[in-house]
């Protein structure tokens, strides 16, 4: 009978502020003695990620388009995984719900309001606020195809049950059909991974 693996255990993703440049985070694994593992360049962005111990890593991701860079650490041992995020917060500037609502409802235009919106949506953490999750539901109602799309790209970052009902109802009815396709590709990955 074969093993299942560990589930991998995801910490928060704690949106770095500009006060935490790129070079802190490299600081920042190099001392806590972590070693030097994989990094992903692409023309989006890069991830870098550091081996804390077997089976506990630091990741920094940077999303240019996005303008997100987040630290998150991920291992199969929840205990340790929020003891990292706890030492990682202490130690970043980072940003926080408070101050991402607020960008949302301050945007004044479209690409405001998406930016503001996909910000949020990866630094809200595993139990969101109302408030949070309410604001990037509203992101599916609105107007401009852009605001759409970054409500949509959420379902990178949020759990299913939370943006699953509105990511469908995109897939099949959304007046653009480039995010209905885009909807259909999230619902059919959705789908696949919990065997529907």
């Amino acid at each position: 009978m074969p093993v299942e693996a560990a589930a991998l255990v995801r910490g928060d993703r704690l949106l770095l502020s500009d006060a935490s440049p790129a070079d802190e985070v490299v600081s920042f694994a190099r001392g806590a003695g972590f070693e030097q593992g994989r990094e992903n360049d692409t023309p989006h962005g890069s991830e870098h990620v550091w081996i804390i111990r077997s089976g506990l890593f630091f990741h920094h991701v940077e999303h240019a388009k996005a303008d997100v860079r987040y630290v998150q650490v991920t291992g199969d041992d929840r205990a340790d995984v929020q003891q990292f995020t706890w030492l990682a917060g202490e130690f970043f500037t980072t940003v926080g719900d408070d101050e991402l609502l607020s960008d949302v409802r301050a945007a004044r235009t479209a690409e405001e309001r998406a930016r503001a919106l996909t910000r949020l949506a990866v630094g809200l953490p595993s139990e969101p606020r109302e408030d949070g999750i309410r604001a990037v539901l509203e992101g599916f109602d609105a107007n401009d195809p852009t605001v759409r799309r970054a409500a949509l790209l959420s379902a990178l970052y949020l759990d299913w049950e939370h943006v699953g009902r509105r990511v469908r109802k995109m897939a099949e009815h959304d007046d653009a059909e480039s995010l209905r396709l885009q909807a259909n590709y999230f619902v059919d990955r959705h789908d696949r991974s919990t065997g529907r």
